[in-house]
């Protein structure tokens, strides 16, 4: 009982449940299609998220009231061709992010294929499965991708964010964005309060208690700064 009890109260003061809510939201209204870069709505409280632009293998292109590019690759993805933006926590504040969505269109030569892919492993690997389009020129709504899980969780540096277009059926084809929203919430990076020390004495002690058992014959305050320590080295555990 006592084992449990000490577990449930440590667990329970670490865990941290992020709340879902709309960051940063791309509409894209009153643009040309073919703007160098273009900003998102609003600055989101306690961060700021940079213009959206295009990586340097595309070419600009017309699309109103969205952001468009058109020459991209006609083969496999190409690391230079891309929509990106990227969002970074203020000093003191980190960002987790839930879920992101959009609304894409591809013309009748467009691109068949698109992914997303973060600076978090330098742009390496997709985010979760590639969207293959069908062949017609029909906007795809509130497409969404899953970002909880933890990868994007307490993030205090900036992070970018590419939207990769490939397998185009001609160098005229082009691909749009719009409506494009990012959901979760910008927090302060939190600090060891009383409590949590608390609970750091009580599992300092269940500590010392098992190893006391198993012949250890050092005091609760001793492994409790063993703990207190190793916290205190990585801040991502608090």
């Amino acid at each position: 009982m006592f084992r449990n009890s000490i577990l449930l109260l440590f667990s329970c003061i670490f865990m941290s449940q992020h709340l879902c809510a709309q960051i940063i939201t791309f509409s894209f209204d009153g643009a040309a299609g073919n703007e160098l870069a273009f900003g998102a709505d609003n600055q989101p409280a306690n961060g700021s998220a940079s213009d959206m632009s295009r990586g340097n293998g595309v070419n600009a292109s017309l699309a109103s009231g969205a952001f468009s590019a058109s020459s991209w690759s006609h083969d496999g993805l190409d690391v230079n061709d891309y929509f990106t933006f990227s969002l970074t926590p203020d000093p003191g504040f980190e960002l987790s992010i839930t879920s992101l969505q959009l609304d894409e269109r591809r013309s009748a030569t467009g691109i068949h294929d698109w992914s997303l892919r973060s600076s978090l492993d330098a742009f390496a690997t997709d985010i979760g499965t590639a969207f293959s389009l069908p062949d017609n020129t029909s906007y795809r709504r509130d497409q969404s991708i899953d970002l909880s899980g933890g990868l994007f969780d307490d993030l205090t540096n900036t992070i970018e964010f590419r939207f990769y277009g490939y397998n185009a059926e001609s160098s005229s084809g082009t691909w749009r964005l719009d409506n494009l929203d990012l959901f979760g919430v910008i927090t302060p990076v939190p600090e060891v309060s009383g409590t949590t020390w608390i609970a750091l004495s009580l599992f300092g002690f269940y500590y010392w208690n098992v190893k006391k058992k198993e012949g250890m014959k050092k005091s609760p305050f001793n492994a409790f700064l063993k703990i207190s320590s190793a916290i205190k080295r990585s801040k991502n555990l608090l």
